[in-house]
């Protein structure tokens, strides 16, 4: 790590960092449970806003003080900081890792609906709730699964999968449309050519 370590005089790619770090781990198929990489340079990106912050703080930190700062920034550490909250949390208390499902375990939050893909947040009760009155599915919120923001959870892979049946039915306009009106967080997944036009 930083300045000494296994890996000081190794070259740092992006992908290398990826897959220390687990973030190729957490990115898992579901069925293979094959690691797979982002597509885009993440750890070198996170890295460069780490670095700016730190650099600001220190700057700010001369100006108060009169003394400067040195900095060390491992990408490694960068990436498994960034990734500690949803991935890395269980491994927290050694010896009492809950037997929980990790983040790569349940599907992702990409829907598809009869002409293309959305994406939908159903994290608090008011969401879910608004899910449960935009699918028009009366029996959707007495499912004791999803009561609670606990059970949501617990049960994620088999909430998500829910939703999914239900979006499947609608174009992403209507369920755009019906996500919005009932204050559920939606958004279309763009494929890269939309984003410009």
């Amino acid at each position: 790590v930083g300045e000494t370590g296994p890996y000081v005089r190794k070259r740092v790619y992006d992908p290398i960092i990826q897959g220390l770090s687990g973030f190729a781990d957490i990115q898992s198929q579901a069925v293979t449970n094959r690691p797979q990489m982002i597509r885009t340079i993440v750890a070198d990106k996170t890295t460069s806003i780490f670095t700016a912050q730190a650099v600001s703080s220190a700057l700010y930190a001369r100006e108060k003080t009169g003394h400067g700062d040195h900095i060390q920034i491992a990408m490694l550490d960068v990436m498994i900081s960034y990734l500690w909250p949803e991935g890395m949390a269980q491994y927290t208390v050694v010896g009492a890792e809950p037997p929980a499902a990790g983040p790569n375990d349940r599907p992702d939050l990409v829907f598809k609906t009869t002409d293309g893909y959305i994406t939908a947040g159903t994290l608090s009760d008011s969401e879910w709730q608004g899910f449960c009155r935009a699918s028009g599915d009366p029996e959707l919120a007495a499912d004791a699964r999803f009561a609670t923001q606990l059970s949501r959870s617990a049960n994620a892979t088999a909430r998500i999968h829910k939703m999914a049946e239900y979006i499947a039915q609608r174009s992403t306009a209507e369920w755009l449309q019906r996500l919005d009106a009932n204050d559920v967080p939606c958004a279309p997944v763009l494929r890269r050519g939309e984003i410009i036009g």
